[in-house]
């Protein structure tokens, strides 16, 4: 057979413009995360209630999870030159009530445009890994890596994993 061989799938627009900004792209193959249990809330309750009841334990409980992901960050110059277009904080702003009305709004920061963007991106690659891993999209978390550029340290970063209690991860 002779003949050109083509990409399964173009490359976007897209695609090829965010391609362009990525200033780190790393596989993470061991991931190690200690989930710990400080307490919780309940829907209707602003108070956090602990793991004991008396309160008096000198540790909390714990688990250790071993797995993989990837992560990704943004290049600042890009992303900085993307925030002040005009058209992008008109897209985030009636973003903004919805988070302020919700009942979780005190633990919420508000939104920004680098902030919609990073997650909308956590979440698109989220949803191609579940087709091309295996993985259920309940099994692959998301950790957002994002301050302003008016911080000491701007971060436009993202990375998606998923880990299990046993040994293998």
């Amino acid at each position: 057979l002779r003949g050109e061989l083509t990409p399964i799938q173009e490359p976007t627009r897209a695609a090829d413009l965010l391609a362009g900004s990525i200033q780190h792209l790393v596989k993470v193959s061991r991931l190690r995360e200690i989930r710990a249990l400080r307490g919780f809330h309940r829907y209707t309750m602003k108070q956090m209630v602990p793991p004991d009841i008396a309160n008096n334990l000198p540790w909390l409980p714990a688990i250790e999870v071993r797995g993989e992901g990837i992560f990704l960050a943004l290049d600042e110059d890009s992303v900085r030159e993307w925030e002040v277009r005009p058209g992008v904080s008109e897209r985030v702003r009636p973003l903004e009530p919805r988070r302020e009305r919700s009942f979780l709004s005190e633990f919420l920061p508000p939104l920004t445009p680098r902030f919609v963007m990073i997650h909308t991106l956590a979440h698109l690659l989220i949803r191609q890994l579940i087709y091309e891993s295996g993985y259920s999209s309940s099994a692959i978390r998301e950790r957002l890596y994002v301050a302003g550029s008016d911080s000491p340290q701007p971060m436009a970063g993202l990375m998606v994993y998923t880990g299990e209690g046993d040994s293998e991860g």
